[in-house]
């Protein structure tokens, strides 16, 4: 049986580059544009990528999902402790949702419902009150 992979975001590319020589990039076939407001590239926050990154390498009926704020928590049980995010239930069972905020797009896979949550905003604070990194908390 043949595997077929594709996009997470469709029609988007991931790179790192200085946003004062975007030249090279603009110019590659395929590129259409650099995302950014106002002409100005923007930057999308590591800790959003990280996010979607372990989500994705955990694989537990990972999917994509349409965009969803809400309150955002902290995992600090599992495979995906320091994973921050919004819980929605589907299906009666709890998922996890992060987002690209500034592509509007989302990822979820299924979590455990006894794994332990807190506001991730409490956690940040705790984390850095006491300077532990941030998935300690």
């Amino acid at each position: 049986m043949a595997t077929l992979e594709l996009p997470l975001f469709s029609g988007y590319l991931f790179c790192r580059f200085n946003p004062e020589n975007r030249l090279p990039v603009l110019t590659t076939t395929g590129v259409v544009g650099v995302l950014g407001v106002a002409r100005v590239p923007a930057c999308i926050p590591e800790a959003e990528i990280e996010n979607v990154r372990r989500v994705v390498e955990y694989g537990h009926s990972v999917e994509r999902m349409p965009y969803v704020s809400g309150q955002t928590i902290r995992l600090l049980d599992g495979p995906l402790r320091g994973v921050e995010g919004v819980v929605i239930e589907v299906k009666k069972k709890n998922r996890i949702v992060v987002s690209i905020n500034l592509l509007q797009r989302s990822v979820s896979a299924e979590i455990e419902a006894n794994w332990q949550v807190v506001p991730a905003a409490a956690a940040r604070a705790v984390a850095n009150s006491h300077n532990w990194p941030s998935d300690r908390v």
